[in-house]
Protein backbone atom coordinates (compact mmCIF):
# COMPACT_ATOMS: atom_id res chain seq x y z
CA UNK A 1 0.00 0.00 0.00
CA UNK A 2 3.13 2.30 1.00
CA UNK A 3 4.42 1.85 -2.14
CA UNK A 4 1.05 3.58 -4.40
CA UNK A 5 1.68 6.16 -2.51
CA UNK A 6 5.44 6.68 -3.02
CA UNK A 7 6.70 5.91 0.89
CA UNK A 8 9.27 3.97 0.58
CA UNK A 9 10.10 1.14 3.76
CA UNK A 10 13.06 2.70 4.77
CA UNK A 11 10.43 5.53 6.21
CA UNK A 12 9.14 4.90 9.43
CA UNK A 13 6.06 6.03 9.87
CA UNK A 14 6.27 6.38 14.23
CA UNK A 15 7.93 9.74 12.57
CA UNK A 16 5.10 10.56 10.29
CA UNK A 17 2.00 9.55 12.08
CA UNK A 18 0.94 11.67 15.23
CA UNK A 19 -1.73 9.89 16.50
CA UNK A 20 -3.70 6.08 16.00
CA UNK A 21 -7.32 5.98 16.41
CA UNK A 22 -8.51 2.71 17.46
CA UNK A 23 -12.24 1.33 16.65
CA UNK A 24 -12.20 -0.96 19.51
CA UNK A 25 -10.92 -2.95 21.73
CA UNK A 26 -9.59 -5.69 19.62
CA UNK A 27 -7.65 -3.03 17.73
CA UNK A 28 -6.19 -1.63 20.56
CA UNK A 29 -5.02 -4.99 21.74
CA UNK A 30 -3.05 -5.33 18.48
CA UNK A 31 -1.91 -1.59 18.82
CA UNK A 32 -0.42 -2.05 22.44
CA UNK A 33 1.12 -5.69 21.76
CA UNK A 34 2.98 -3.48 19.13
CA UNK A 35 3.96 -0.77 21.55
CA UNK A 36 1.75 1.76 19.02
CA UNK A 37 -0.07 4.61 21.45
CA UNK A 38 -3.58 5.45 20.37
CA UNK A 39 -6.67 6.84 21.40
CA UNK A 40 -9.74 4.05 21.25
CA UNK A 41 -13.06 5.34 20.01
CA UNK A 42 -15.70 5.67 23.50
CA UNK A 43 -18.59 4.41 20.41
CA UNK A 44 -16.75 1.26 18.41
CA UNK A 45 -18.18 2.47 15.13
CA UNK A 46 -17.11 4.42 12.88
CA UNK A 47 -18.58 7.24 13.72
CA UNK A 48 -17.05 7.08 16.88
CA UNK A 49 -13.59 7.02 15.39
CA UNK A 50 -14.05 10.08 13.57
CA UNK A 51 -15.20 11.56 16.51
CA UNK A 52 -11.98 10.11 18.86
CA UNK A 53 -9.61 11.91 15.92
CA UNK A 54 -11.32 15.09 15.88
CA UNK A 55 -10.89 15.12 19.64
CA UNK A 56 -7.36 14.43 19.08
CA UNK A 57 -6.79 17.07 16.69
CA UNK A 58 -8.45 19.78 18.59
CA UNK A 59 -6.45 18.44 21.19
CA UNK A 60 -2.95 18.72 19.45
CA UNK A 61 -4.53 22.40 18.34
CA UNK A 62 -4.79 22.98 22.12
CA UNK A 63 -1.18 22.10 22.82
CA UNK A 64 0.43 24.43 20.18
CA UNK A 65 -1.41 27.76 21.17
CA UNK A 66 0.19 30.10 23.34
Amino acid sequence: VMDRFGIGTHINLRNIVKTVISIGPLTSAELKKRNVAYVEAREHTIRGSFEAAKQALNAGRRKGKK
